[in-house]
């Protein structure tokens, strides 16, 4: 009778690893699908900082484009100013000689 019950303990035990080896088996299976979906995820949040950065790279390019034109336009404003304001020291200085011409007339025709 010693012997059945060994041998019914064997089995039930033998059951137990089974159903352990099973449940570690589709526990492994489990963080494998896991894994493999953290992964992806993972891929996907890497794809889309990638094409962030290819965002954020246009927009430098493109900002830094027009802030180069926008200075080149500035500065030949600055150019255009500086030439008007000679223009106009020059036109101030013959207006005061025209002034001053036309004082010398009235003066000599007073005389």
């Amino acid at each position: 009778s010693g012997g059945s019950k060994g041998g019914t303990s064997h089995r039930s035990g033998s059951k137990r690893v089974a159903t352990r080896k099973c449940k570690a088996e589709d526990c492994i299976t489990s963080s494998h699908q896991g894994l493999g979906r953290e992964h992806s995820e993972s891929s996907r949040w890497v794809d889309r900082a990638e094409g962030m950065d290819n965002v954020i790279a246009d927009a430098r390019d493109m900002l830094s484009h027009r802030l180069d034109s926008s200075l080149i336009s500035l500065q030949s404003h600055v150019a255009e100013v500086q030439l008007l304001q000679e223009e106009l020291q020059t036109l101030r200085a013959e207006l005061a000689d025209l002034c001053q011409e036309q004082q010398q007339q009235q003066q000599q025709q007073q005389q």
